[in-house]
């Protein structure tokens, strides 16, 4: 199944994905910064940084083809939702 996504979706994202950054990330970093230590503010940036990072990844791998190399992958295989 492949999601092709338009031209204005892809830039609403974009937009959205810097909004968030800039509209809390580096508010929260910087009252950590201030607040805390230099480590901390560094590690919260971090962690929201592989967070998304890992979201991206597994919303890409959600939308692959299942017979695809990503698809195969035991931790990707979406078979134990049927489950439940």
């Amino acid at each position: 199944m492949s999601v092709m996504h338009s031209d204005a979706y892809s830039g609403k994202r974009h937009f959205l994905t810097r909004t968030i950054t800039v509209r809390f990330g580096l508010p929260v970093a910087a009252l950590l910064y201030f607040l805390l230590s230099l480590n901390i503010a560094l590690l919260f940036v971090i962690t929201a940084m592989l967070y998304f990072l890992n979201y991206e990844l597994l919303h890409f791998a959600y939308h692959m083809d299942p017979a695809s190399r990503v698809g195969r992958l035991p931790f990707i295989k979406m078979e134990w939702i049927n489950l439940c």
